[in-house]
Protein backbone atom coordinates (compact mmCIF):
# COMPACT_ATOMS: atom_id res chain seq x y z
CA UNK A 1 0.00 0.00 0.00
CA UNK A 2 2.64 2.18 0.77
CA UNK A 3 3.84 2.19 -2.74
CA UNK A 4 1.00 3.08 -4.46
CA UNK A 5 -0.86 6.38 -5.08
CA UNK A 6 -4.50 5.57 -4.53
CA UNK A 7 -7.58 7.35 -6.30
CA UNK A 8 -10.91 8.08 -5.03
CA UNK A 9 -12.53 5.72 -7.25
CA UNK A 10 -10.54 2.04 -5.87
CA UNK A 11 -12.52 2.17 -3.30
CA UNK A 12 -13.10 5.63 -1.47
CA UNK A 13 -15.33 6.29 1.44
CA UNK A 14 -12.88 4.62 3.60
CA UNK A 15 -11.92 0.80 1.75
CA UNK A 16 -7.89 2.08 1.49
CA UNK A 17 -7.87 3.58 4.67
CA UNK A 18 -9.73 0.79 6.56
CA UNK A 19 -7.16 -1.91 5.04
CA UNK A 20 -4.45 0.83 6.24
CA UNK A 21 -5.70 1.19 9.47
CA UNK A 22 -6.37 -2.85 10.25
CA UNK A 23 -2.77 -3.56 9.54
CA UNK A 24 -1.06 -0.88 11.65
CA UNK A 25 -3.71 -1.80 14.53
CA UNK A 26 -3.16 -5.94 14.27
CA UNK A 27 0.39 -5.02 14.37
CA UNK A 28 0.47 -2.97 17.64
CA UNK A 29 -1.36 -5.58 18.97
CA UNK A 30 1.43 -8.36 18.10
CA UNK A 31 3.84 -5.86 19.38
CA UNK A 32 1.62 -5.35 22.90
CA UNK A 33 1.23 -9.35 23.23
CA UNK A 34 5.39 -9.38 22.88
CA UNK A 35 5.87 -6.52 25.36
CA UNK A 36 7.58 -4.53 22.45
CA UNK A 37 5.22 -1.52 23.75
CA UNK A 38 7.32 1.20 21.86
CA UNK A 39 6.86 -0.50 19.03
CA UNK A 40 2.92 -0.50 19.65
CA UNK A 41 3.12 3.22 20.03
CA UNK A 42 5.34 3.83 17.13
CA UNK A 43 2.70 1.93 14.88
CA UNK A 44 -0.27 3.38 16.43
CA UNK A 45 0.85 7.01 16.77
CA UNK A 46 1.80 6.68 12.87
CA UNK A 47 -2.47 6.81 12.01
CA UNK A 48 -2.62 10.67 13.26
CA UNK A 49 -2.05 11.85 10.39
CA UNK A 50 -2.81 9.55 6.66
CA UNK A 51 -0.12 9.28 3.88
CA UNK A 52 -1.31 11.37 0.92
CA UNK A 53 -0.58 8.18 -1.02
CA UNK A 54 -3.77 6.62 0.15
CA UNK A 55 -5.91 9.32 -2.01
CA UNK A 56 -8.00 10.21 1.34
CA UNK A 57 -7.77 12.06 4.34
CA UNK A 58 -9.11 11.99 7.84
CA UNK A 59 -12.46 12.83 8.61
CA UNK A 60 -13.05 15.23 11.49
CA UNK A 61 -14.28 13.28 14.61
CA UNK A 62 -13.02 10.18 13.32
CA UNK A 63 -13.73 7.49 15.84
CA UNK A 64 -9.89 5.84 17.22
CA UNK A 65 -11.35 3.99 20.19
CA UNK A 66 -9.69 1.04 19.32
CA UNK A 67 -6.14 3.27 18.60
CA UNK A 68 -6.28 5.17 22.25
CA UNK A 69 -7.10 1.98 24.30
CA UNK A 70 -4.08 0.31 22.35
CA UNK A 71 -2.23 3.29 23.14
CA UNK A 72 -3.47 2.92 26.69
CA UNK A 73 -2.29 -0.55 27.06
CA UNK A 74 1.25 0.03 25.64
CA UNK A 75 1.83 2.68 28.07
CA UNK A 76 0.49 0.92 30.77
CA UNK A 77 2.76 -1.74 29.49
CA UNK A 78 5.64 0.94 30.56
CA UNK A 79 3.99 1.69 33.66
CA UNK A 80 3.25 5.02 32.92
CA UNK A 81 0.07 5.61 34.56
CA UNK A 82 -0.93 9.24 33.91
CA UNK A 83 -0.49 8.51 30.13
CA UNK A 84 -2.22 5.11 30.26
CA UNK A 85 -5.23 6.78 31.99
CA UNK A 86 -5.63 9.76 29.52
CA UNK A 87 -5.72 7.06 26.46
CA UNK A 88 -8.32 5.02 28.38
CA UNK A 89 -10.70 7.99 28.76
CA UNK A 90 -10.15 9.32 25.42
CA UNK A 91 -11.24 5.49 24.08
CA UNK A 92 -14.61 6.09 26.03
CA UNK A 93 -15.59 9.55 23.82
CA UNK A 94 -18.30 8.97 21.45
CA UNK A 95 -21.79 7.29 20.56
CA UNK A 96 -22.13 3.99 22.39
CA UNK A 97 -25.31 2.90 20.92
CA UNK A 98 -25.12 0.54 17.85
CA UNK A 99 -27.04 0.71 14.88
CA UNK A 100 -27.15 -1.36 11.76
CA UNK A 101 -24.03 0.84 10.74
CA UNK A 102 -25.82 1.24 7.06
CA UNK A 103 -24.11 4.38 6.33
CA UNK A 104 -20.80 5.29 6.40
CA UNK A 105 -20.40 7.42 9.04
CA UNK A 106 -22.74 4.79 11.15
CA UNK A 107 -21.41 4.19 14.59
CA UNK A 108 -19.34 0.66 13.83
CA UNK A 109 -19.56 -2.20 16.42
CA UNK A 110 -15.81 -2.31 16.54
CA UNK A 111 -15.55 1.03 17.60
CA UNK A 112 -17.93 0.91 20.59
CA UNK A 113 -16.19 -2.75 21.60
CA UNK A 114 -12.70 -0.83 22.42
CA UNK A 115 -15.13 1.69 24.57
CA UNK A 116 -16.28 -0.84 26.40
CA UNK A 117 -12.64 -2.39 27.40
CA UNK A 118 -11.45 0.68 28.11
CA UNK A 119 -14.28 1.17 31.26
CA UNK A 120 -13.31 -1.83 32.14
CA UNK A 121 -8.86 -0.87 31.97
CA UNK A 122 -10.54 2.70 34.21
CA UNK A 123 -12.81 0.07 36.82
CA UNK A 124 -15.99 0.77 35.25
CA UNK A 125 -17.16 -2.98 34.73
CA UNK A 126 -20.76 -2.13 34.99
CA UNK A 127 -20.85 0.34 32.14
CA UNK A 128 -18.86 -2.12 30.10
CA UNK A 129 -21.02 -5.00 30.78
CA UNK A 130 -23.96 -2.40 29.63
CA UNK A 131 -22.63 -1.90 26.37
CA UNK A 132 -21.90 -5.63 25.72
CA UNK A 133 -25.58 -6.67 26.55
CA UNK A 134 -26.91 -3.22 24.54
CA UNK A 135 -25.00 -5.47 21.49
CA UNK A 136 -26.13 -8.51 22.61
CA UNK A 137 -30.33 -6.95 22.82
CA UNK A 138 -30.09 -4.39 19.80
CA UNK A 139 -28.67 -8.00 17.51
CA UNK A 140 -31.23 -10.57 19.02
CA UNK A 141 -34.05 -7.40 18.33
CA UNK A 142 -33.22 -6.56 14.68
CA UNK A 143 -32.26 -9.87 13.37
CA UNK A 144 -34.96 -10.24 11.38
CA UNK A 145 -35.64 -6.46 9.89
CA UNK A 146 -36.56 -5.46 6.64
CA UNK A 147 -33.87 -2.93 5.62
CA UNK A 148 -34.85 -0.20 3.34
CA UNK A 149 -32.13 1.98 2.04
CA UNK A 150 -33.31 6.06 1.71
CA UNK A 151 -33.60 6.82 -1.78
CA UNK A 152 -31.65 9.75 -1.72
CA UNK A 153 -28.82 8.24 0.87
CA UNK A 154 -25.32 9.30 0.10
CA UNK A 155 -21.89 7.79 1.72
CA UNK A 156 -23.26 3.94 1.42
CA UNK A 157 -20.04 1.64 2.54
CA UNK A 158 -20.53 -0.20 -0.73
CA UNK A 159 -21.27 0.95 -4.18
CA UNK A 160 -24.84 -0.57 -5.23
CA UNK A 161 -23.17 -1.71 -8.63
CA UNK A 162 -24.08 -5.50 -7.72
CA UNK A 163 -27.55 -6.57 -6.17
CA UNK A 164 -26.67 -7.07 -2.54
CA UNK A 165 -29.17 -8.67 -0.10
CA UNK A 166 -29.17 -6.01 2.57
CA UNK A 167 -31.49 -8.43 4.38
CA UNK A 168 -29.06 -10.99 4.74
CA UNK A 169 -26.51 -8.77 5.56
CA UNK A 170 -28.21 -7.44 8.04
CA UNK A 171 -28.74 -10.71 9.15
CA UNK A 172 -25.05 -11.11 9.57
CA UNK A 173 -24.52 -8.15 11.20
CA UNK A 174 -26.19 -8.60 14.36
CA UNK A 175 -25.25 -12.00 14.70
CA UNK A 176 -21.23 -10.56 14.15
CA UNK A 177 -22.95 -7.82 17.33
CA UNK A 178 -24.27 -11.01 19.53
CA UNK A 179 -21.17 -12.60 19.25
CA UNK A 180 -18.84 -9.62 20.36
CA UNK A 181 -21.48 -9.41 23.13
CA UNK A 182 -21.52 -12.26 23.93
CA UNK A 183 -17.52 -12.52 23.89
CA UNK A 184 -17.30 -9.16 26.24
CA UNK A 185 -19.06 -10.72 28.69
CA UNK A 186 -17.12 -13.39 29.08
CA UNK A 187 -19.73 -16.15 27.59
CA UNK A 188 -16.47 -17.19 25.31
CA UNK A 189 -17.53 -20.38 23.57
CA UNK A 190 -21.09 -19.03 22.89
CA UNK A 191 -19.28 -15.67 21.03
CA UNK A 192 -16.93 -17.87 19.13
CA UNK A 193 -19.77 -19.81 17.64
CA UNK A 194 -21.48 -16.83 16.58
CA UNK A 195 -18.56 -15.39 14.71
CA UNK A 196 -17.96 -18.36 13.20
CA UNK A 197 -20.96 -18.60 12.23
CA UNK A 198 -20.48 -15.04 10.67
CA UNK A 199 -17.26 -16.75 8.89
CA UNK A 200 -19.54 -18.80 7.30
CA UNK A 201 -22.13 -16.87 5.87
CA UNK A 202 -19.16 -14.24 4.56
CA UNK A 203 -15.88 -15.48 4.84
CA UNK A 204 -14.00 -11.99 4.19
CA UNK A 205 -15.97 -10.98 7.32
CA UNK A 206 -12.50 -9.15 8.78
CA UNK A 207 -13.99 -8.21 12.03
CA UNK A 208 -15.25 -11.45 12.85
CA UNK A 209 -11.92 -13.12 12.09
CA UNK A 210 -9.58 -10.38 14.16
CA UNK A 211 -11.91 -10.68 17.28
CA UNK A 212 -12.02 -14.78 16.89
CA UNK A 213 -8.55 -14.36 17.41
CA UNK A 214 -8.35 -12.08 20.52
CA UNK A 215 -11.05 -14.77 22.40
CA UNK A 216 -8.08 -15.71 24.51
CA UNK A 217 -7.68 -12.02 25.83
CA UNK A 218 -11.16 -11.68 26.43
CA UNK A 219 -11.12 -14.76 28.47
CA UNK A 220 -8.16 -13.56 30.40
CA UNK A 221 -9.77 -9.72 30.81
CA UNK A 222 -12.91 -11.49 32.09
CA UNK A 223 -11.38 -13.48 34.42
CA UNK A 224 -9.91 -10.12 36.07
CA UNK A 225 -13.46 -9.17 37.11
CA UNK A 226 -15.85 -11.23 39.71
CA UNK A 227 -19.64 -11.69 38.11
Amino acid sequence: MAARQFHPWEGGEGKVIGQFLLCHIELAKEAIKNTDYEQAIALLTSLEKYPDNLGEGKLYNTPENDINYLLGCAYEGLRLADAASARFNAATVGNSEPVQAIYYNDAQPDKILYQALAWQKLGEQQKAEHIFQRFIDFGTQHMNDEIRIDYFAVSLPDMLVFDIDINRRNYVFCNYLIGLGKMGLGEIEQGKQLLQKVLEMDNNHQGAAIHLQMADYFKQINSTYVK
